[in-house]
């Protein structure tokens, strides 16, 4: 496939990412499941191969193709102990989850011809900074059909001015997991929303964290420097217009051609380079809007996010 992004419906605004087709907020998960496109099922299948001078068939034991029913189509090879995960099961499930909180979903999809499954859901939480400066709370799903990874659903927050999708640090992460090698059964899911109800609670420390990024000052030296590092570039130490140009922007997105980068909480702090750093990954990392996504949520733009996050708050300690 030429794009990552293969369907998409979304409720409300159009997302940033300026993708999918909108639907009613609040419908059910099964118009969900329809409207994006994701009313196809998984099934396991036994795998054979030929060889020989007559190509007598064999079985490979404790393999088996993971297929997308409606196209007939392998999304993977997995082992004896995979369990498929069914789109409408965990959209529904996610629904559930989410309508006890007086929230809702306001995104569903799949990336890489259905290979990862996911549900953005809306919660009633949003934290401000000084000028105004609001992000709001979201729970992201994914239900990966691919071997070696497992259901998740981590919690990010939506920065109003700019639509940045932030990641940060937290003790005890932000994230709960849920191994295909158990079965999606009542008593899975109601465990997975005991975590999930646990890492909601979490919004408040993730408040925390990005208020004590608004107070923490830096130079022009730490900015490029910092940049430099999370980019792994050659010399850290170097002057600005020595560094990449992938360090260059960062800074000039900080330094005012950014979003929100002007406003009291941004300027000069390291809430502004986190916020930098994640404008770049989300609206210009990629080569289109669909390789962003993918990489701003799951990818090696996510894994940046997540590094500066961690590299700003240790500085803050």
């Amino acid at each position: 496939m030429a794009h990552k992004v293969e369907t998409m419906a979304y409720a409300n605004q159009v997302p940033w990412h300026g993708l999918g087709t909108q639907v009613e907020e609040g419908i059910s998960a099964e118009d969900m499941v329809k409207s994006a496109k994701l009313g196809w099922k998984v099934a396991l299948r036994d795998l054979y191969f030929r060889t020989g001078r007559n190509e007598k068939e064999y079985g490979v034991p404790r393999r088996h193709a993971l297929i997308r029913t409606d196209r007939n189509e392998v999304l993977d090879i997995v082992g004896n102990r995979w369990n498929p995960v069914q789109n409408i099961d965990v959209v529904r499930f996610f629904q559930e989850y989410v309508s006890a909180g007086d929230a809702h979903i306001e995104t569903a999809g799949s990336l890489d011809g259905g290979k990862l499954v996911w549900a953005l859901a809306k919660l009633n939480a949003s934290f401000k900074l000084p000028g105004n400066d609001v992000s709001e709370g979201y729970v992201l799903l994914a239900n990966p059909h691919q071997y070696g990874k497992s259901l998740i659903a981590k919690l990010t927050a939506v920065r109003v001015v700019c639509n940045n999708t932030l990641t940060m640090a937290l003790r005890g992460g932000t994230e709960v997991r849920l191994s295909h090698n158990r079965v999606f059964d009542a008593a899975a899911q109601q465990a997975a929303k005991t975590q999930l109800g646990i890492a909601r609670e979490k919004f408040d420390a993730m408040a925390q964290v990005a208020r004590r990024l608004a107070r923490m000052t830096l130079t022009s030296d730490d900015v490029t420097r910092i940049s430099s590092e999370l980019l792994r570039a050659d010399n850290p130490l170097a002057t600005l217009e020595e560094q990449p140009r992938t360090v260059r922007r960062i800074v000039s997105l900080y330094d005012g051609e950014g979003q929100g980068s002007q406003l009291k909480s941004a300027k000069g702090t390291a809430w502004g380079l986190l916020n930098a750093v994640t404008e770049y990954v989300d609206h210009e990392y990629g080569h289109n809007p669909n390789n962003r996504l993918s990489h701003a949520w799951f990818g090696r733009g996510e894994a940046l996010k997540r590094r500066a996050s961690e590299t700003l708050l240790a500085l803050t300690e």
